[in-house]
């Protein structure tokens, strides 16, 4: 069975200094891995990001949740939940932005 999302994360607008939480639940057989991507960079543990990721067998799907800590400009990106097994590999892109930031748009 190919992957397929049963919530995803979202485009989303914060103030600098909130933590950000992004969420992914995926389905599918074998039960799917998740990494998170920040604009195409492996997101890791550390002392910013926060990924944890667990297997809710009761409700037969992987939960996966990214949080990012007090926001800043430097925060600003596309974040992809990325979520594969043998059947398939399946991506979910959100842009998280920061008011009182200036964006350029190429």
């Amino acid at each position: 069975m190919t992957v397929e999302f049963a919530d995803y994360p979202r485009d989303t607008v914060f103030n600098k200094g909130d933590r950000v939480t992004l969420n992914c639940n995926v389905t599918g057989v074998p039960r799917p891995q998740i990494a998170w991507k920040k604009e195409g960079e492996l997101v890791m543990n550390g002392t910013k990001h926060t990924v944890t990721t667990y297997a809710a067998s009761s409700r037969g799907y992987t939960a996966s949740q990214l949080q990012i800590r007090q926001v800043t400009k430097e925060d600003v990106a596309v974040y992809s939940c990325v979520a594969w097994n043998r059947g398939s590999i399946r991506v979910w892109q959100a842009t998280v932005l920061v008011t009182g930031t200036f964006y350029f748009i190429n």
